[in-house]
């Protein structure tokens, strides 16, 4: 099970950011909602919801929900209005078009999206940047013993860098490492002192950094 460290503090300050919505915010924030009965029932694999992930990235927005929810207005409304209040811009896949069972909400920072992945894209591609913002930096660190010999380490590191978002993933099929670390900041010199310190706690544990 991946481990975050310090996600409260980053999720607290990257909320309060978007407690009013502006496309002109140097750290949006965003929300995913997917709609579509053939989602929550399997019989088709999202897409788009894992495209917009990587650009959302990309583009240096935070992405700090996904919800799937049936084509039933009911619940579109519910879910749309309580991102639409939380984040900067939320991103609707499916739930318009010509098929009988999509529906149509508009509402106010809400970009709404058509379901099928070729013109999804294509719709994206149209707009992407106007979302773009201040990039988000990531650096990764490898060690070579498990969560439990670093994780004071780990803590200490996220005491001294609280801008700094820190997540711990096991790896124990991976020939060389047993963890790998990752490092996201907006500011990178944060990002290298925070990267540096964490290298200088592990020690010989460090396999690599990337």
């Amino acid at each position: 099970m991946p481990r975050v460290f310090g996600r409260d503090k980053f999720t607290s300050r990257m909320s309060s950011s978007s407690s009013s919505s502006s496309s002109s915010s140097s750290h949006p924030t965003a929300a995913i909602l997917l709609i579509g009965n053939e989602l929550l029932s399997g019989k088709v694999d999202d897409q788009n919801g894992r495209m917009l992930i990587r650009e959302l990235r990309e583009l240096g927005v935070a992405l700090g929900r996904i919800e799937v929810v049936p084509d039933r207005l009911p619940d579109i409304a519910d879910s749309v209005r309580a991102m639409s209040a939380r984040f900067d811009h939320v991103f609707t896949s499916g739930g318009v078009g010509p098929t009988h069972d999509d529906v149509t909400l508009a509402v106010r920072n809400v970009w709404i999206f058509p379901g099928v992945p070729a013109i999804f894209r294509r719709k994206l591609d149209a707009v992407r940047e106007r979302f773009r913002a201040t990039p988000i930096h990531t650096r990764a660190v490898y060690s070579r013993l498990g969560e439990g010999p670093i994780a004071g380490t780990l803590d200490a590191i996220v005491a001294a860098f609280p801008e700094v978002e820190i997540g711990s993933y096991p790896h124990p099929g991976a020939p060389d490492y047993r963890v790998k670390i990752t490092l996201d900041a907006r500011d990178a010199a944060t990002l290298e002192r925070a990267v540096t310190a964490l290298v200088s706690g592990l020690g010989d544990a460090v396999v690599r950094v990337d």
